[in-house]
């Protein structure tokens, strides 16, 4: 997650009105807090507003890169719960065929989508049925939901 990366700081040029530059100086004044705190305070809060552009990453990152690790290169089964989403894959007879579970749950816990079917995950069904679980997710997700605004909490916390 974000909090295990190591820092390393940028620097950024920034342009802005010569009145927002004057009350930028005068909040840090104020506050005791310099500048760029107060700059990138304002970003982080930014990116957590803006947190539905990060769906496809956090989905990548939360879901497929796991179970891809566990399926594809461990050949193992994989779940993976977060939120009101869920990923199952059992294996089958055939190494590289699993039988692939997905669903997603409404704030009641009431399935509203659900797929069951079986992948071959050496061959471009595999590609497809990633792309399938992404939309999938993108929409239904509850960017509300508890453990997602942790999720980002987290991955906007750059510390």
């Amino acid at each position: 997650m974000a909090s295990l990366n190591k820092k390393e700081p940028i620097s950024k040029v920034l342009r802005m009105d010569k009145r927002m530059a004057k009350d930028l100086e005068l909040l840090s004044e104020a506050t005791d807090r310099s500048q760029n705190d107060i700059i990138v305070r304002a970003a982080k809060q930014c990116l957590f507003e803006n947190r539905k552009y990060f769906v496809r990453e956090m989905i990548q990152e939360l879901f497929l890169y796991p179970v891809e690790h566990d399926v594809v290169v461990m050949k193992e089964n994989s779940y993976v719960e977060c939120g009101l989403m869920t990923i199952r894959f059992e294996k089958t007879e055939d190494a590289d065929v699993y039988s692939a579970y997905m669903a997603v749950q409404n704030k009641h816990k009431e399935i509203i989508v659900e797929d069951q079917r079986e992948i071959h995950v050496n061959s471009k069904e595999w590609e497809q049925y990633k792309e399938y679980i992404i939309e999938q997710f993108s929409r239904y997700i509850d960017l509300e939901e508890e453990g997602l605004k942790h999720y980002f909490y987290e991955r906007f916390s750059y510390e």
